[in-house]
């Protein structure tokens, strides 16, 4: 897939949404990589647009924002990762840790569906 200059190539492999038209009707799927669904549950997370979310570069703009876990009160900082908005933290239960749970990802609405939406026909 060829992804165009401006926009940021997205560090998430997932979740693609598939629409398959195949017989006339469009049937939409969510999808996720085997490697990742082999064995483990997968919470699929809430998706909604959100307009007028001020970016990183603190113009408003348009994104798809997909919830995986909630966010806590406190503990999640907000990250700017390739022009995605990411809130992400430590288990409230450690001051420290190796790995950060995602909470949530806002991706640009144009990388958005140019990266994520798949139309199979």
């Amino acid at each position: 897939m060829t992804v165009q200059s401006k926009m940021a190539i997205c560090v998430c492999k997932y979740p693609l949404i598939l629409t398959d038209k195949r017989d006339g009707e469009e049937h939409d799927f969510i999808s996720f990589p085997l490697s990742i669904l082999d064995g483990n549950e997968i919470t699929i997370p809430d998706m909604e647009v959100v307009k007028d979310l001020e970016g990183f570069d603190g113009k408003k703009g348009t994104y798809m924002k997909v919830k995986w876990q909630e966010l806590p009160d406190k503990d999640a900082k907000k990250y700017n990762v390739r022009d995605h908005i990411v809130f992400a933290g430590c288990p409230e239960d450690q001051l420290t840790c190796d790995a950060k749970s995602i909470y949530e990802v806002y991706h640009p609405i144009d990388e958005w569906t140019g990266y994520h939406l798949l139309n199979v026909e």
